[in-house]
Formats: structure tokens, sequence, C-alpha cells
């Protein structure tokens, strides 16, 4: 199938699942609006590869529902960590559009690189991560339960370089406090690398990649830039795993 059959048929998907959503809202407006950036052909591909292979769903109220995500809260019926239409104010259903780009970006994550779903967490949450929850969108395990990869996903061009300006910004300077940073915002991604120490990181947002290996020598992160994230198999034979 090619890219643009990909996005056809995510965006039909988006469609039906929206009306799905709001149709016992107030909402008459059964049209998704319109969203930016448009789909990527290989983000639509693995969003809806990550469908098909049960890796998540969307259930009506428009939450993702996935073993990736923490469990819910006791006595919650669902999990409502990410879901893919928001109500803005005055009434106004939207696609989460990063949202869209995280789901994808897990699923290729597994179906491409190979991590089961068991190492891929997303939303990393406050019960093992205290003040660093959902410092990174996505975590990637070793069997044994370290880090591999942290991963965050951004929604356009704009925010994906400030992202990768911040980090790089971080690493160089070393240990300090977020309201000592001038990049404040993305602060917590090099706080949790550095802390977690894994061994990548890897950025994306629709139609962009960016992976560094990471090396952690007297409380600075060396960057060093990859072509792309390995394979799973070339990072479990690494000698640092």
């Amino acid at each position: 199938m090619n890219e643009k059959k990909w996005v056809f048929n995510a965006d039909e998907y988006l469609n039906q699942k929206y009306i799905e959503t709001i149709k016992d809202s107030d909402s008459c407006d059964l049209t998704l609006p319109e969203y930016s950036p448009p789909l990527d052909g290989q983000e639509a591909k693995y969003f809806l590869l990550g469908l098909e292979e049960g890796l998540f769903e969307v259930d009506a109220n428009g939450y993702v529902q996935s073993k990736l995500l923490p469990k819910p809260p006791k006595n919650a019926e669902r999990q409502k960590m990410i879901q893919l239409f928001w109500n803005f104010k005055g009434g106004k259903w939207r696609l989460y559009r990063e949202g869209f780009c995280q789901l994808a970006t897990a699923s290729y994550l597994s179906i491409y690189h190979g991590w089961d779903i068991s190492q891929i967490e997303m939303e990393p949450d406050i019960k093992n991560y205290g003040n660093l929850a959902y410092a990174t969108d996505i975590l990637v395990k070793h069997d044994r339960g370290t880090v591999a990869v942290c991963c965050e996903v951004k929604k356009n061009d704009k925010e994906f370089e400030k992202l990768i300006d911040a980090f790089r910004h971080c690493c160089a300077r070393g240990p300090h406090e977020k309201h000592d940073c001038e990049y404040s915002r993305d602060h917590s991604k090099y706080e949790m690398c550095e802390k977690l120490r894994p061994l990548y990181f890897f950025a994306t947002s629709p139609g962009r990649q960016l992976c560094f290996n990471l090396e952690y020598e007297n409380g600075i992160i060396n960057l060093h830039l990859l072509e792309s994230l390995p394979q799973k198999s070339e990072i479990l034979g690494g000698k640092n795993v």
C-alpha cells in the first residue's frame, strides 16, 4: 500500500471515530475539523498497523486503551491517559495531533524495531518516576528493566526543533535546575536521561525522526547523532546493555 493510501485510510478511520466520539455531545458538527500538520504516510501506516495488531484501541469516548499505558486507577473502568479527540473551550472537538503521533511512534518501535509491548512504556507515571513522571512520552526497556531508549514526540516541526535545541543545550551544560534553564519547557527530558541513563534519545514528529547515542561523562551528556534508531537486536547486542 502506498503512502497516500495509508493516509486516506487513517483519515477515514479518524472521521468515523470522531463521529462516534461526539455523537452524544452538544456538538452538531459531525465533520472532523481540519488539523495541522496533515498526516504523514509512515505515521498513518504505523498507527493503522498498531490498531490491526491490537497494540491499542480507541473506545467509544475517544480514550485510548492499551497495555502500553499505565493501568487505570483503582475502581476506574478505563484508561484516560490519552484521548484521541479533545473538547476545547467553546465545545469544539479537535484531533489530539501529538497523541496520534505518539501512538504511531509506539507502534513503530514494536512493529518495525521489534520491541515487545511489555518493553514499551507510554506516559511513564508517578508511581515509578516521581517528579519526572511524564517527562518523556515513551520509554523502551531491556528485559531486565533498565531503560534503553527515551523517546519524545512533538506535534509539528516547530516544536520538534525547539526540543532538539533544548536537549542539546541541557546535555552540553550538565547538571542544572529547571528554574535556572532557558529551555525550561523541555528541560525534564534532559533530567530523565541524566537519571535513567538510556543508551539512546529518540525524537519524532510527523514525518521526522532524530536519534542520539548518549555518552555520560563527568556530568555532561555527549550526543552522537545517528542516521536512525538501531534495531532492537543491535541494541541488545551492544556492550553497554
